[in-house]
């Protein structure tokens, strides 16, 4: 292994992802231009950097972590700053250990504080902005690597992009053990001679934070990513699973499923029975009902509806939908819609 200083620069030079560089150290603090440059080079997307009022900050300083796939930041300002990007190509994570952290993209802003993280998506512009109490913390992760991690979780392939919540629990559950791995990997910050710099540790945690992740934050496979009993179902079982889970508001019967699966109806329903508990077509609903969940919780109330999204997912009576939802998450769709 061969350390080169750069300055402000400390590069390990062995990669932990084939074809990657090493773990990499960067922080600076100085003019906004210099500031601008270094974000535009970390992300490979230009960045501006304003105080809320449009003037220069006094001062700034960045420092980012980069390791395989994934990129942490921090940001420390004595002013109330705005940061705005075009569209980035990863999924990013706002984290605020102290403060709040605001987001904008596509007209729906997003808090970040000490019990709640920020999701937001790629392919849209970012306005992201803070207090000078704020200690803003983002963590970004390339897509590629992300869904191939899911889709060696699950055993099969996945279709991009993942639908991330908005906001998820970081006092509690999978969110509290991620926000405590981001918080170790965030202390790596200030310590250039820390573990993480090691590849083969480095390795080690970003396959976890990407899998922490895909449990902590809700999306569109976390139904089946958190069904402890699928590898043990029979093959036709799974068969039928796989294809609601592909596509949920196709038409499905128990006919057409069994016809999938190439097995009988009753045997269809007696593998349900036996391996999942339920009937396909109750299993059907609860996928349905999870992906309608996602889209009113990440939806915008001003561009969309509760009959729309219960249309996507082949709910034709908006009572009956309406009814299963509430059962399901306690709430009417129309609550979920509007909470911010």
């Amino acid at each position: 292994m061969r350390a080169d200083t750069l300055g402000d620069h400390f590069l390990l030079t062995d990669g932990a992802v084939p074809g990657a560089p090493g773990p990499s150290f960067t922080t600076r603090t100085g003019s906004t231009a210099e500031i601008q440059q270094l974000a535009g080079e970390v992300y490979s997307a230009p960045h501006w950097i304003t105080t809320i009022g449009g003037g220069d900050p006094a001062r700034c300083r960045l420092r980012t972590l980069r390791f395989g796939p994934v990129i942490m930041s921090d940001w420390e300002t004595d002013e109330a700053v705005q940061v705005t990007a075009p569209e980035l190509s990863d999924y990013y994570i706002g984290l605020a250990p102290a403060g709040r952290l605001f987001t904008e993209q596509r007209g729906i802003v997003t808090t970040a504080t000490t019990l709640e993280g920020a999701v937001y998506r790629p392919g849209s512009p970012t306005r992201t902005w803070w207090l000078p109490d704020t200690r803003p913390v983002s963590v970004s992760l390339a897509p590629d690597a992300l869904e191939s991690e899911l889709e060696a979780l699950l055993g099969h392939a996945v279709r991009g992009p993942l639908r991330f919540s908005r906001r998820f629990d970081l006092s509690r559950g999978m969110g509290r053990s991620w926000g405590a791995l981001a918080g170790l990997v965030h202390a790596e910050l200030v310590a250039a001679d820390g573990m993480i710099y090691r590849p083969m540790i480095a390795e080690r945690l970003w396959h976890s934070m990407l899998g922490g992740l895909l449990l902590a934050v809700e999306h569109q496979y976390s139904d089946e990513l958190k069904e402890p009993t699928a590898p043990s179902r029979p093959r036709a079982v799974k068969r039928a699973i796989d294809a609601m889970e592909a596509d949920p508001s196709q038409p499905f019967t128990t006919s057409t499923l069994a016809h999938a699966a190439g097995v009988s109806v009753r045997s269809l329903q007696d593998g349900f029975r036996r391996h999942v508990g339920v009937t396909p077509m109750i299993y059907l609903q609860e996928v349905r009902l999870g992906r309608a969940h996602l889209d009113l919780s990440i939806g915008d109330p001003g561009g969309v509806t509760v009959s729309e999204v219960a249309h996507r997912w082949g709910f034709a009576h908006l009572g009956r939908f309406a009814a299963a939802y509430r059962r399901r998450f306690g709430a009417l769709p129309s609550e979920t819609l509007r909470e911010p």
